[in-house]
């Protein structure tokens, strides 16, 4: 009954933080987390050390409840039969196989909450779900590691190719390599193998090759990818025409057949824009490869790309906002796992956001919620709930709701929440000024000299 009362007070005083809570015990139980072992291991098996205890410690790290590993590990001693070492033995050991399956069934369990919700993101394309495909290099890591002590440079502990489902707002899925020299067009293909009918898979042109989109085309999928010039052979037909204007440039079409190794042709389409302003990279000329249909005119499909960088954006707020990226973690098994972890943190969020959409409107939350002031309360209100949640018995209440019973709950925590301290402030574009150069008999100068005009 105490803990009940407990629980109700810390909805109405922390209910973001709440939600969150509810969200990660809700997607991942200790009991599903151990199923994902049972289910997905290859060499590691589980003695005195559960898996679920494994990522209960590392993820309290991740979401930065604690500092380090050891703090975490005082969290859940009272549930340890083992040393410090052990845990850490058992985290260097983690399976790659076993991180990538935690995120797919966070991502399930998640999206049958936002779908009760009813408050996904409208569809970039009537009829497809879009899926937005970007890798990433995991940051180099302290050389804590014997074999690593005398080796100068960055110690890169990993690569993850990961897949944003834009409309939820949620992690899909990722595929993992412990060698961060495996090219991610090779993990590329392994997730695109996973492709459905009725998705979309947007891609920069690291996984434009004839076999992803011979491989989409085959089952009914769609694609939007930058064209790489060497990957996939076509040839044209017809004219390139121009179609109009888009607000980064000029758009033209053109139809094309995309041939593969064995001779056989099918139709694509191949849109051109020519930028008003060159990329990052200086290049002036974007085009794409899409097998989407005509009733989408090639200016949508060339502003639809632009939400790409959507995935970016995503992996910028899970760097910024969780400790997905450990420099004492050294060992890949251990950098990957809390790499996941980071993922599905973020992905909780989407669920809150979701919640906020439907009780507060799409085009409010999506137009005025600042991300930074959300986080900030977040972490403020994290040890009010860490201290004061110590009672509450988190799995009994959250772990085994449905998908319903926990977008009712959403809901009504999402109704609590005041916008008014979470709204971005708005301000102009930024102008660009060039950086003043110092002279070379004067690289420093007295700010309260230039303040007070005093030479």
């Amino acid at each position: 009954m105490f803990s009940k009362q407990l629980l109700d007070e810390l909805e109405k005083k922390c209910p973001e933080t709440v939600m969150i809570r509810g969200v990660l015990e809700n997607a991942l139980p200790p009991d599903v987390v151990d199923a994902v072992f049972d289910s997905h291991r290859q060499d590691q098996y589980q003695r005195k050390i559960m898996f679920s205890t494994i990522v209960q410690i590392l993820g309290a790290v991740v979401f930065k409840v604690r500092k380090s590993v050891n703090l975490a590990c005082t969290m859940y001693r009272d549930h340890l039969d083992a040393s410090v070492r052990a845990v850490f033995g058992k985290l260097n050991r983690t399976e790659p196989v076993l991180s990538a399956a935690l995120v797919r069934v966070a991502y399930e369990r998640m999206a049958a909450v936002v779908d009760e919700l009813g408050s996904a993101h409208r569809a970039l394309f009537p009829g497809y779900q879009t899926l937005i495909l970007d890798g990433n290099h995991l940051a180099a890591t302290d050389h804590r590691i014997g074999p690593l002590r005398r080796m100068g440079g960055g110690a890169l502990p990993g690569v993850a190719v990961v897949v944003l489902d834009r409309e939820r707002e949620l992690f899909h899925s990722v595929e993992l390599s412990a060698d961060a020299y495996t090219q991610e067009r090779v993990l590329g293909l392994e997730l695109i193998g996973w492709a459905k009918k009725g998705e979309l898979w947007i891609g920069d042109r690291n996984f434009c090759t004839s076999a992803n989109v011979w491989q989409l085309n085959h089952v009914g999928a769609g694609y939007l990818i930058r064209r790489h010039k060497v990957n996939v052979a076509f040839e044209t037909v017809g004219k390139l025409k121009r179609v109009g204007e888009t607000e980064t440039g000029t758009v033209f079409e053109q139809a094309i057949l995309i041939r593969n190794d064995h001779g056989d042709t099918m139709p694509a389409r191949l849109i051109r824009v020519e930028l008003n302003d060159p990329t990052r990279d200086g290049e002036v000329i974007l085009e794409l490869l899409t097998n989407l249909p005509k009733k989408f005119d090639a200016i949508r499909i060339a502003d639809a790309y632009r939400q790409r960088w959507d995935i970016e954006t995503g992996f910028a707020e899970v760097e910024k906002l969780f400790s997905g990226e450990i420099p004492a973690l050294g060992q890949p098994g251990a950098a990957l796992l809390a790499f996941c972890l980071a993922l599905i943190a973020w992905s909780s969020m989407g669920v809150l956001k979701a919640a906020l959409r439907k009780e507060h409107g799409h085009d409010k939350i999506v137009e005025e919620l600042s991300m930074y002031y959300l986080v900030d309360m977040l972490l403020r209100h994290n040890h009010v709930v860490d201290v004061m949640g110590g009672e509450i018995d988190w799995h009994g209440h959250y772990s085994n709701l449905t998908p319903r019973q926990m977008a009712n709950r959403m809901s009504r925590m999402a109704r609590q929440i005041d916008l008014t301290v979470l709204k971005k402030n708005k301000r102009g574009p930024k102008k660009r000024l060039p950086k003043p150069k110092a002279a070379k008999n004067k690289p420093h100068f007295s700010t309260w000299r230039v303040i007070n005009n005093i030479a």
